[in-house]
């Protein structure tokens, strides 16, 4: 059994324009010690998704079915006192702006022994041993005597890492990241990435890694989801996924990426995307990608025609109506 299985999730989110159909039908789950990597443009509901297995969402927006069982517990019917206490104990969530998460008033050394000492009932000076042991594991030089300062004094990548520390300071089984690297430079953003790979291998923790990027996906993923419209529209192995797109919303986010030489130069032309995501206010039908998509033929069924998922492979499935479509223009 997956220590994460999500099925069938629904979530929607009421605005002043109308209903926004967020997330619609995903599942998929998360191995012990794996990690699994969501992606897709802004907006394709990966986070919302994220936030709606720990049942972090704003008050506009609600869970209208299915189900979120972790470890054997399903979240969703969970008493709120029992979810916090799984949420710091269990299930670390690392967020995109460590600025906003950070209370700007209060020492680095605080909001790590807080959260220690809130789940973990230890004494303040257990919990401030440890603090300082985690700021070390995520590389903060000089920890103890960085416990003093607040989050100003800090780069965005060193406040990142103690949003990392304090995410996994009740040694998590499960780390969801949200967009974690978005605001930093490219450096910065790689040692973000190692320093998670190298604990996930330390600590045999399970990831669940959101992103636009499909570089970190490259980088960091044992599973891909591909997310469009609230949608997985595809999901398999890494090596399947990327090195044998069957949906052709896969196939242009991968045309996206540039290819860099060895001297910096790029080596190929990039592809955008044409158009932009549906409304997901409105009723939607055929696949969510026709309007965009290169191979469309919208005569044939692309804006009609029911689609789902279904199997192309071991573990491998796509959401794609009319699949031959892209083998033929391709060849």
């Amino acid at each position: 059994m997956s220590l994460l299985e999500v099925k069938d999730l629904t979530t929607s989110i009421v605005t002043r324009r109308g209903t926004v159909h967020a997330v619609q039908g995903v599942s998929f789950g998360v191995e012990r010690g794996s990690s699994v990597c969501v992606v897709g443009e802004s907006g394709s509901g990966k986070s919302v998704m994220a936030r709606s297995i720990i049942r972090l969402l704003p008050r506009e927006a609600r869970i209208v079915s299915g189900s979120v069982v972790f470890d054997g517990t399903d979240l969703r019917t969970l008493p709120e006192k029992r979810l916090e206490d799984l949420r710091g104990m269990r299930i670390g969530m690392l967020f995109q702006d460590p600025m906003s998460c950070l209370n700007p008033v209060l020492t680095i050394g605080t909001q790590i022994t807080e959260t220690i000492r809130r789940h973990l009932r230890v004494p303040r000076a257990e919990a401030y041993k440890r603090a300082v042991e985690l700021l070390g594991e995520v590389r903060i030089d000089n920890a103890e005597r960085r416990m003093a300062d607040y989050p100003h004094q800090y780069s965005g990548g060193m406040r990142q890492r103690v949003m990392l520390a304090i995410a996994l300071s009740c040694d998590p089984d499960l780390l969801i990241a949200d967009e974690p690297t978005t605001a930093l430079d490219v450096t910065v953003q790689a040692r973000i990435l190692d320093l998670l790979e190298d604990l996930r291998q330390a600590r045999g923790l399970a990831l669940l890694l959101i992103t636009h990027d499909m570089r970190i996906v490259e980088r960091v993923a044992d599973q891909v989801l591909v997310m469009y419209a609230g949608q997985i529209v595809e999901s398999g192995k890494r090596k399947d996924v990327l090195g044998s797109p069957q949906h052709p919303y896969t196939e242009a986010l991968l045309g996206a990426v540039p290819d860099i030489d060895d001297s910096g130069a790029r080596t190929s032309r990039l592809t955008a995307i044409p158009g932009s995501p549906p409304d997901l206010t409105a009723t939607l039908a055929g696949c969510r990608f026709a309007p965009r998509c290169g191979y469309a033929r919208l005569d044939d069924g692309c804006a009609s025609a029911e689609v789902e998922l279904r199997a192309v492979g071991a573990g491998h499935l796509v959401r794609s109506c009319h699949p031959a479509i892209a083998r033929e223009a391709k060849g």
